[in-house]
């Protein structure tokens, strides 16, 4: 046999061997589980995502703030030899932080929401400030109302202030917004008085009472949307009635206007607007300025307050904002005051 034919041979051997071998490498190698991975949920918007096994669509957001504040004629400091009132400058550095569980499913009743945010306060105490589950048209659990309007007070965007409605408490609401054309209506029960943020409350307790609120507007229009709403306290007699529009002048550009007529039962009876605009310089820098007045009977408290924003990353925001007030009240603490803050906020 020719030298040249062993080697031919010799090397189809060696394939036809190295072949084998890999067949049964192949046969023999383990084939790793699939894994379930967690799915994107686009049904509800940017965040969800599917828990596995169940066609439940959860989103995780939370926000966590830190800075500097200046508040003037904040701390009391007693009486001086006259019988005056002192008060003295306060600067605080803070932090603080909130959760939001945000759990959505479709059904035949529509959407099936149950939403649950816990929040830090001053103490370092965590507090539930929103409790709640959405069946299509109906909402039923508890939101911290006074949360809700303050929030936005540091580095605010937008001034609203409630007008004395509480807002916060164990709720039941209904909102209808299909009626077309973007129309809504909306009517609320409030346990006015479980302001203390408890989340439970007794009726055997006389003393309980409830707020009725009604809303009716219109929504996702091109110039932006308008509201009528009106609060009843069945305890203190008093009622609010406001008129709310948020428009929408060009993109990056709106403003939102108020105008309300509150009376507590008691002492205070007064027409109070406001207004706010929000411009995006820059789709990193917003600039805001807002204010609020009102009309009680000679003694016309005001508010004025503005600031910046700037985004130096996605979902970190540097914001700086002044505030002046007038309670027109006769002691330092109320008859003007100079308030500034200045911090990061990380949303998520």
């Amino acid at each position: 046999m020719k030298l040249k034919s062993i080697m031919l041979g010799t090397a189809a051997s060696l394939v036809m061997t190295t072949g084998a071998f890999a067949a049964d490498a192949l046969t023999d190698t383990v084939v790793p589980t699939a894994v379930d991975y967690v799915k994107v949920c686009d049904a509800f918007g940017a965040g969800f995502f599917v828990i596995p096994g169940m066609e439940t669509c959860l989103k995780i957001g939370g926000r966590v703030r830190t800075g500097f504040e200046y508040l003037e004629d904040n701390v009391f400091l007693g009486l001086d030899a006259n019988g005056n009132e002192r008060w003295d400058d306060s600067y605080r550095w803070f932090a603080n932080g909130r959760i939001d569980f945000d759990a959505r499913t479709a059904s035949d009743f529509g959407t099936v929401r149950s939403f649950f945010r816990i929040e830090s306060e001053p103490d370092r105490n965590a507090v539930i400030s929103q409790a709640f589950i959405q069946v299509g048209y109906l909402t039923a659990g508890y939101s911290d109302g006074d949360t809700v309007f303050n929030d936005d007070a540091l580095y605010g965007n937008f001034y609203d202030d409630g007008y004395g409605a509480p807002g916060n408490g164990l709720q039941l609401n209904v909102v209808v917004d299909d009626l077309g054309g973007g129309f809504f209506v909306g009517g609320q029960v409030i346990a006015a008085n479980n302001g203390s943020g408890l989340l439970t409350v007794d009726y055997q307790n006389d003393a309980n009472d409830v707020a009725l609120v009604g809303i009716v507007g219109i929504a996702d229009q091109a110039w932006g949307s308008a509201s009528l709403s009106g609060h009843y306290d069945n305890a203190s007699e008093g009622f609010v009635i406001k008129a709310t529009a948020d428009l929408v002048i060009t993109d990056g550009f709106g403003a939102r206007l108020t105008a309300g007529y509150l009376d507590n039962g008691a002492n205070v009876d007064a027409f109070i607007v406001s207004g706010a605009v929000s411009y995006d310089v820059t789709p990193d820098l917003n600039l805001f300025v807002g204010a609020i007045y009102g009309f009680n009977d000679g003694d016309d408290p005001f508010e004025i307050n503005g600031g910046i924003g700037y985004t130096l990353a996605e979902g970190l925001t540097l914001a700086a904002e002044v505030r002046y007030a007038d309670d027109a009240g006769d002691t330092p603490n109320t008859d003007g005051n100079f308030d500034a803050i200045v911090g990061l906020i990380r949303t998520f």
